[in-house]
């Protein structure tokens, strides 16, 4: 990002953030109903395509806006299966 939109970068920073924390509260409860490896499994899906998403907002024929809302919600999705993988890994490792 260039100087003049940097504060789209510490948005897009929080918006990780808030994925961490969404993430810790769905993936923890939902561990607990449906066990902890299937909640892997899914933690592992919603990286990846967090991770395509991230790579398809490049794209130059969107224009600026739509790829950084895309690219955005990626990296959400990204924090949500972090956490995911994070708190069902530590308890079937303990």
């Amino acid at each position: 990002m260039v100087c003049d939109r940097s504060f789209f970068r510490s948005n897009v920073q929080s918006i990780y953030f808030l994925g961490y924390l969404v993430g810790s509260a769905v993936f923890g409860a939902l561990s607990d109903k449906i066990g902890r490896r299937p909640v892997m499994m899914l933690s592992f899906l919603s990286i990846f395509l967090g991770f395509l998403g991230t790579i398809l907002a490049s794209q130059v024929n969107f224009g600026f806006m739509i790829s950084y809302i895309i690219y955005a919600i990626s990296r959400f999705i990204t924090a949500c299966g972090t956490r995911g993988i994070n708190e069902a890994g530590y308890v079937l490792g303990n």
